[in-house]
């Protein structure tokens, strides 16, 4: 009974189709209307301008100053809301100053007198100062976030011994001087049990197989330097030579004294 009595209730929106189009056709009516409004005030404050002994060339520039105001301090709003942060209150008071002006070329755009005229000419500078101030702090506000992650992960990057020397100074006390070695000899002569008999073997075996390897050959062999490789060649050289002289000596006397023998 009660799967019977069960209504779906599940509520249902706009397709992505359905909502594309309602936006398309805001947009479009919203574009249309103020085309007309902007081009009717355009022509409203550039009659007001003209009548009050503008020229020209700056009645047709009036217009434009008051709308492009009232779009700059719009868009500085709309960047406000979107980046989450408090409207700005210059922007709304160029709003409300910019939003003024223009209802009042409007309604009163075949109004002739001194106080318009002193109105029309005191707006240029207002308007500049207004959008130039404008620029300035939004361009101060899309800076900041960056400077403030920055900060923040240069301070979350040093590690706590780091962050407690900043908070609580050290003493100055003299750097402890670095005993530098007494000589180069000395440390060279540390190395050589390391690597030389590994160099001697070497050595060895290729004068076995009847090759004569130079001191950068030895040196290369075992990865030293070249000057450490020719040193110990000349230590080794001068430690085998005596026993090869006297084998050689040795073989040269029973040489003459087998002859000796064979002669007798």
């Amino acid at each position: 009974m009660t799967d019977t009595l069960h209504t779906d209730t599940t509520v249902t929106g706009p397709s992505v189709w359905e909502r594309r189009t309602l936006l398309a056709a805001t947009v479009a009516v919203v574009t249309g209307v103020a085309g007309i409004a902007a081009a009717i005030s355009y022509g409203h404050m550039h009659d007001w301008a003209l009548a009050n002994g503008e020229p020209s060339w700056r009645a047709l520039l009036f217009p434009l100053s008051v709308d492009g105001l009232l779009i700059a301090a719009s868009a500085v709003l709309l960047a406000d809301s979107r980046s989450g942060r408090k409207a700005d209150w210059l922007a709304w008071a160029l709003v409300v100053v910019g939003s003024l002006v223009s209802v009042t070329a409007n309604v009163a755009h075949d109004w002739v007198a001194r106080a318009a005229e002193i109105a029309i000419a005191g707006w240029p500078p207002l308007a500049l100062v207004g959008s130039y101030e404008l620029l300035m702090r939004l361009l101060r506000r899309l800076r900041l976030p960056v400077d403030v992650d920055t900060e923040a992960e240069a301070i979350e990057t040093l590690p706590d011994s780091a962050g407690a020397e900043l908070t609580e100074p050290r003493p100055m006390t003299p750097a402890p001087r670095k005993k530098m070695p007494a000589k180069t000899r000395a440390t060279t002569g540390k190395s050589r049990p390391s690597r030389e008999p590994e160099a001697r073997e070497w050595w060895e075996r290729e004068r076995a197989e009847g090759r004569e390897p130079s001191g950068a050959a030895v040196a290369r062999s075992v990865g030293v330097d070249g000057s450490l490789g020719r040193r110990w060649l000349r230590d080794w050289q001068a430690a085998t030579s005596p026993a090869e002289a006297t084998s050689e000596s040795n073989s040269e006397v029973s040489v003459i004294g087998e002859t000796t023998g064979r002669a007798a």
